[in-house]
């Protein structure tokens, strides 16, 4: 483990469409990982954890969770609609908090990945950057002046919601499982990238669309906010020949646009575990 004793640990859980992940943060470090599907029903996911909780038999003074969906941290509450529908609109904190008597804190699972970052990733140290998650939509997260910045609404930073044009918005147009889908009904985009890499003109011409409308996001988010950096986080994180690809596009954009300095373009260092470490450094931030 950390530094920390033993009485400093959190269950920290990563809520998704079809698997819950948790592990056990003591502020510095993530174990006991694992994950269980989602379950269907707000009882069964309720059941799930107390089941874990028990396995785990560990002293726990907390859970944090990262959730899909608008957060309002100060209403406990989850807003908007996800592909886990029963955490929303219902008092989330406060029925976790009765159910297992230690206290619970939510974050927006994008904001966990910034705050990730920041703490101990790829923005440590940066005053103003953006995090753009690629994955079945496109999520993001703002940091504006170290800190994360969720707007008076809890809104910033979706920036799949924006449009491309009055017919497209962001997500549906650039999200790495849709460009799969429309190319040959998959989701799986790195089969995409690699017939694309093969020569495949098809599928070059997709990927390539989708790194250009990515690229211009990138120089607009760049323009309108004066970012230093821009993080990609999500499957294609990790992925070198598409980080490589998408650097070269915005450097075009911003080389055309003649504008006097550029960002980095990064992928994210917590990669897989940035949401958890996210939701533990969020508990720790509450509570004090």
């Amino acid at each position: 483990m950390g530094g920390n004793d033993m009485s400093e640990q959190l269950l920290v859980c990563d809520v998704g469409g079809t698997s819950v992940k948790y592990g056990i943060f003591d502020g510095q470090v993530l174990s006991h990982q694992g994950k269980f599907p989602t379950p269907a029903t707000w009882e069964e996911f309720q059941s799930q954890l107390a089941k874990l909780r028990q396995e785990l038999d560990l002293p726990i003074k907390g859970i944090g969770f990262s959730v899909p969906g608008t957060v309002l941290p100060d209403k406990g509450l989850i807003e908007g609609i996800s592909a886990v529908p029963y955490i929303h609109h219902r008092p989330f904190v406060q029925e976790m908090t009765q159910a297992f008597q230690v206290p619970v804190t939510i974050e927006n699972d994008a904001n966990c990945a910034a705050v990730a970052e920041v703490h101990s990733g790829a923005a440590q140290g940066a005053q103003a950057a953006a995090l753009l998650v690629l994955g079945s939509g496109i999520g993001g997260a703002l940091v504006l002046n170290g800190q994360l910045y969720r707007g008076p609404g809890g809104f910033a930073g979706e920036f799949g919601y924006g449009m491309v044009d009055f017919s497209r918005r962001v997500s549906p147009t650039m999200s790495p499982v849709n460009v799969a889908r429309r190319y040959n009904g998959s989701s799986d985009f790195k089969a995409l990238l690699e017939l694309a890499e093969q020569g495949y003109p098809e599928a070059k011409e997709a990927v390539n669309q989708m790194v250009d409308d990515l690229a211009l996001l990138i120089h607009n988010l760049y323009v309108f906010m004066d970012l230093s950096l821009i993080l990609i986080g999500g499957a294609l994180s990790g992925n070198q020949d598409f980080s490589r690809l998408l650097e070269e596009r915005v450097k075009t954009f911003l080389d055309a646009s003649e504008v006097p300095h550029h960002p980095q373009v990064r992928s994210c260092a917590h990669q897989a575990d940035a949401n958890l470490i996210g939701a533990g450094v969020s508990w720790l931030a509450r509570s004090k």
